[in-house]
């Protein structure tokens, strides 16, 4: 099996490993902000990045290598890599690690279907039809009602991460020709705990109150760190298609867990919508590698930043 693929499979876990972590926060401690979390995650990750980089360079040549060139889409990706991280942890608390996984997971089929508008990149006629039936996996597993709540504001919002997410995963494709996994992870902490912080500054902070959350979210924080690594060494080693293909066993991991380990099992609907996305999601990489020659090196990517 290519290597790019077994790195994918592997961050694959331990994103969901990380998503459980989140969910059995919010179980914990009902009123825990998930921004918080959030904000714990990034915080661990950016140490983790800071004390890999030292030891291995030294403290001047390891801030070197961290900022490597400053192209525009090392800091793009920061940028789309937290607001698909603030949103995908905002819809873990509001609708749980499965439903959240999958609608989030959705990015593939909303780049298939703006790519020929926005990058000029061509669908094939069974490309088209990978995006319909995208279409219809998202209505089952959306349950439009239109008429408010925490579901449906949750719905929205893990939709909306899975959109910055594929923005984020273009970004990664670009900065990581000329940029090693440490540089382009140490982009992403950097960027978000700007932007944690504006946040907090605006509306406030609040710790966790159960202690074993805080062993939790630094938990977390591991996980994601190495996760992020395996992730950027993916795209970096294997076609863009196989590893977009392959990050779908991320949300297909999460619904394991969830209804394993938290009795969170969707109903008929969204498991047939959640099927029906996979399998669009999994199958829209190749098919857009038929319409188009990869001269660019960006292939589809597939689900986002975690």
């Amino acid at each position: 099996m290519n290597r790019g693929v077994v790195y994918m499979v592997v961050a694959s876990l331990l994103f969901a490993a990380m998503g459980a972590f989140i969910y059995q926060v919010k179980m914990w401690d009902s009123e825990a902000s998930a921004l918080t979390a959030s904000f714990m995650r990034v915080a661990v990750n950016l140490a983790f990045v800071l004390i890999v980089s030292f030891v291995r360079y030294g403290p001047a040549d390891g801030a070197r290598h961290l900022f490597g060139d400053m192209r525009w889409s090392l800091w793009a990706r920061g940028f789309f890599g937290t607001l698909s991280v603030m949103g995908l942890f905002s819809a873990i608390h509001m609708i749980g690690l499965g439903e959240a996984s999958f609608l989030h997971a959705f990015n593939a089929v909303w780049i298939a279907a703006l790519s020929p508008i926005v990058l000029r990149q061509p669908n094939t006629r069974l490309g088209w039809l990978a995006v319909f039936m995208g279409l219809v996996g998202l209505y089952l597993l959306y349950k439009p009602s239109f008429s408010g709540g925490d579901e449906l504001v949750g719905r929205s919002v893990a939709l909306a991460s899975g959109a910055f997410a594929g923005s984020a995963y273009m970004m990664i494709s670009r900065a990581g020709r000329s940029n090693p996994p440490l540089t382009v992870v140490f982009y992403f902490c950097l960027v978000a705990t700007i932007m944690h912080g504006v946040w907090f500054a605006l509306d406030g902070f609040v710790w966790p109150s159960d202690t074993r959350s805080w062993f939790m979210l630094i938990a977390a924080g591991l996980f994601a760190s190495v996760a992020q690594l395996f992730m950027t060494q993916a795209y970096q080693l294997a076609p863009a298609a196989l590893v977009g293909a392959a990050s779908y066993t991320t949300p297909v991991f999460n619904l394991l867990v969830g209804a394993l380990f938290f009795a969170t099992i969707p109903d008929k609907d969204a498991l047939i919508g959640s099927t029906i996305i996979l399998f669009s999601g999994v199958a829209l990489p190749f098919l857009r590698e038929r319409a188009r020659k990869p001269a660019n090196g960006m292939g589809m990517v597939g689900v986002v930043e975690k």
